[in-house]
C-alpha cells in the first residue's frame, strides 16, 4: 500500500495516512506511526481563512483529560499540511488512540446488543463514568449521543468529539447539539445548567440502548403520539405508546422508567446528578466485568461479520 505523506513546519511527520474513517467537513483518517508501526485516528481540521479552525483551537483544549472511558487525545498540532487523493490541504490536526470497532450507532445497528439489559447497564455505566471525570473538570460534553461514544479497543466505552465542548468559564457555550437527543436548553442556546445538559443526553442515550429507537421525535408526532410533550409531564401514556410502536419486543422495569424518567426532565434542575443516577435501583444492577464484557462483545462482533472469527 503506498501511504500519503503529512507534513508539519515544513518538516515530515512520524504519520503516513493509511485510509480515510470518515467523510465530512472534518475528516478522519487512520494513521500509522512509521517508527512505532502503531495506528492511530487522526481529525484534519482545514484552515479557514490561513487560521486555524476554531473547532480545532476548542478540542485542543481537551487534550489533558486522560480516563478510561474518554477517548485519548496523544497529539495535536495547530499548523500542518497533508496530501491525500493528489490534492494538498493545509490546517490542524488531532491525534487520537484508534477505536477499531466504530461508534454506539454502528454497534446498535449490527448486533442484538439491545436485547441485553445487562450489557445495556454496563455500558450506561461506563457513560456515566466518563461524565462523572468531565464534570469533576468542570468540562461538559453537551453533545452526548451514540455517534460521539467509541467502542475502543478494549470494547470499553470512549466518549469523543469534543470540538463543541465547554469548559466552565470559557467563551459562551457553543453546542447546539444534535437533534432527538439534546435538552430542551441546548436547544434553545441557553444553556445555564451544563452538567444537567449532559444528564438529559445521558439518559437518552440510555433509552436508545435499550431499545434501539428514539424516545421521540423532535417537533413530529410519532404514530400520533407527541411523545416528547408525554415524556416531559411524566405521563405513563409515553410507555403505553411506546409498548405499541416498539410492538411489545422490549420490556421496560418500573426502576428503568424511573431513572429514565429522572434524567430527562424539562427544567434542568429538576433533574437528577450523577451521585443519585449511581444510587438508583436500576442502575444498582448486575454489570459485566471487563474480561466478560469482551468475551461478550467480541462474539457480538464476530458474529455480525466485523470480527474474523478466531
Amino acid at each position: 500500500m503506498e501511504f500519503e505523506t503529512i507534513t508539519y513546519s515544513d518538516k515530515t511527520m512520524d504519520y503516513e495516512i493509511v485510509e480515510e474513517l470518515e467523510k465530512s467537513k472534518v475528516p478522519i483518517f487512520m494513521v500509522v506511526s512509521k517508527k512505532t508501526k502503531k495506528h492511530y485516528a487522526m481529525k484534519y481540521y482545514p484552515s479557514v481563512n490561513g487560521y486555524p479552525h476554531k473547532s480545532f483551537r476548542n478540542e485542543a483544549k481537551f487534550s489533558v483529560l486522560s480516563h478510561p472511558n474518554i477517548i485519548s487525545i496523544v497529539d495535536k498540532e495547530e499548523v500542518a499540511s497533508i496530501s491525500y487523493n493528489g490534492e494538498a490541504m493545509g490546517g490542524s490536526y488531532i491525534l487520537m488512540e484508534l477505536a477499531p470497532f466504530g461508534d454506539f450507532s454502528t454497534l446498535l445497528r449490527l448486533t442484538d446488543f439491545s436485547n441485553d439489559e445487562k450489557l445495556v447497564r454496563t455500558y450506561f455505566h461506563q457513560l456515566i463514568q466518563g461524565l462523572e471525570y468531565l464534570h469533576s473538570r468542570n468540562v461538559y460534553h453537551l453533545d452526548i449521543k451514540p455517534d460521539n461514544l467509541l467502542l475502543g479497543a478494549d470494547f470499553k466505552l470512549k466518549i469523543a468529539d469534543f470540538d463543541t465542548s465547554y469548559r466552565g468559564g470559557d467563551s459562551p457555550i457553543r453546542s447546539k447539539g444534535t437533534r432527538n437527543y439534546r435538552a430542551p436548553e441546548v436547544k434553545q442556546q441557553r444553556v445555564v445548567n451544563p452538567p444537567a445538559a449532559d444528564i438529559y443526553s445521558a439518559g437518552i442515550c440510555l433509552f436508545v440502548f435499550k431499545t434501539d429507537c428514539f424516545a421521540y421525535l423532535e417537533n413530529e408526532p410519532v404514530d400520533g403520539y407527541d411523545l416528547s410533550e408525554l415524556m416531559y409531564r411524566g405521563d405513563p401514556t409515553f410507555w403505553e405508546a411506546h409498548k405499541q410502536i416498539l410492538k411489545d419486543r422490549v420490556n421496560f422495569s418500573q426502576e428503568l422508567k424511573d431513572l429514565f424518567m429522572s434524567m430527562v426532565r424539562f427544567e434542568p434542575e429538576a433533574r437528577v446528578t450523577i451521585p443519585q443516577i449511581k444510587r438508583s435501583q436500576w442502575y444498582k444492577g448486575s454489570i459485566y466485568s471487563d474480561k466478560e464484557l469482551a468475551k461478550k462483545v467480541s462474539k457480538l462482533l464476530t458474529d455480525a461479520g466485523v470480527l474474523e472469527q478466531n
